[in-house]
């Protein structure tokens, strides 16, 4: 029974490190087991409110396996697309950024 409860505690402390170590990086930290580079990318590009194509050509271009993370209660980003094809992202409200 002691044993299950310290694997399980050590899991937890484990899990609460990689989250914390994820939250708290500005532009880039590294993960040594795979080699892994993650990139944090602030969304502060405001939408604006008639958005027009030189608008969403102002946003932030997401990428294929970016991660947006809400960083506030009440956050809301807008997702668009330009004439290529490519999603934009932009914030509406409250704090945000991606994991790229």
């Amino acid at each position: 029974m002691r044993t299950k409860l310290t694997v399980a505690l050590v899991a937890i402390i484990t899990i609460a490190i990689s989250f914390d170590a994820c939250s708290d990086s500005d532009t880039k930290s590294t993960d040594d087991s795979n080699k892994t580079v993650v990139t944090t990318i602030e969304i502060d590009v405001p939408c604006t409110v008639d958005t027009t194509t030189s608008d969403i050509e102002s946003y932030i271009t997401l990428e294929s396996g970016d991660t947006i993370i809400k960083d506030e209660d009440n956050t809301t980003v807008s997702i668009f697309y330009d004439a290529e094809g490519n999603e934009k992202v932009c914030l509406v409200e409250g704090k945000a950024h991606l994991l790229r």
